[in-house]
C-alpha cells in the first residue's frame, strides 16, 4: 500500500506519523530508507493548514514530532511544507499562550499542553544535519582553534549509553575519539 497502518490488524484507512524513523537516518543505518520515503509521500497527502495530524484518529498535531518527521525528510519540498505549516500555526493561532506542542491542524487552536520542553524537538533537523555532517557524538570535546592539531580525545571507547568500555568485541555502533564507529 501507500503507507503503513496505525497498528497491526488495523483498517487500511488508518495511519500514524512514524517520527522515530529519524533515528534510522541519524545513525546512518538506512534500513528504513524506503519506509521513510513512502511514509513522507503519504504524509504530504494528509497535510492540513496548520500541520500534519499525528495519526488517523483525529486532527491533532504533535508539532515537535512533526519536526522529527522533517528531520528524516530528504526531499526539500517536504521539509518546506512541514516547517511552513508549523510557522503558520505559531503565527496565526488564536490561542495566545506560550507555544503549544499539541494543536488542531484545521483550526490552529491549542488542544492541550503549553510551554513544554518538548518544543526542543523543533531543532531536530538542525541536530540531524550537524550529527551526520560532523560525526560528533557529544562524548569528548568539540574541536576548536586552540586544539586544531591535537588529539583532544583520550582514545577511549564508549557504548551508546555513554559508558566507557574496553575495545569492543561485539558488533555494533560505538564511539571512538568522539565519533561514531561501526564495529563489525
Amino acid at each position: 500500500g501507500a503507507h503503513y497502518l496505525l497498528n497491526f490488524g488495523a483498517s487500511s484507512s488508518t495511519w500514524s506519523s512514524k517520527y522515530n524513523l529519524v533515528w534510522d537516518k541519524i545513525w546512518n543505518w538506512n534500513i528504513m530508507t524506503n519506509v521513510r520515503t513512502r511514509e513522507l509521500n503519504f504524509y504530504m497527502t494528509k497535510m492540513q493548514t496548520y500541520g500534519l495530524p499525528l495519526d488517523s484518529r483525529g486532527n491533532y498535531c504533535k508539532n515537535d514530532w512533526q519536526m522529527w518527521v522533517m528531520g528524516f525528510a530528504d526531499n526539500k519540498s517536504h521539509r518546506t511544507t512541514l516547517i511552513n505549516t508549523l510557522w503558520k500555526y505559531i503565527n496565526e493561532t488564536t490561542s495566545r499562550v506560550p507555544v503549544c506542542d499539541n494543536h488542531d491542524v484545521k483550526s490552529g487552536k491549542q488542544a492541550m499542553f503549553q510551554a513544554r520542553s518538548v518544543v526542543g524537538g523543533y531543532w531536530m533537523r538542525v541536530f540531524v544535519e550537524q550529527f551526520i555532517e560532523s560525526g560528533y557524538t557529544g562524548i569528548g570535546c568539540m574541536p576548536n582553534a586552540t586544539h586544531s592539531s591535537d588529539n583532544i580525545y583520550n582514545n577511549d571507547w564508549y557504548d551508546l549509553y555513554g559508558r566507557q568500555t574496553e575495545k569492543p568485541s561485539a558488533p555494533g555502533i560505538y564511539i571512538k575519539n568522539g565519533k561514531k564507529t561501526l564495529v563489525k
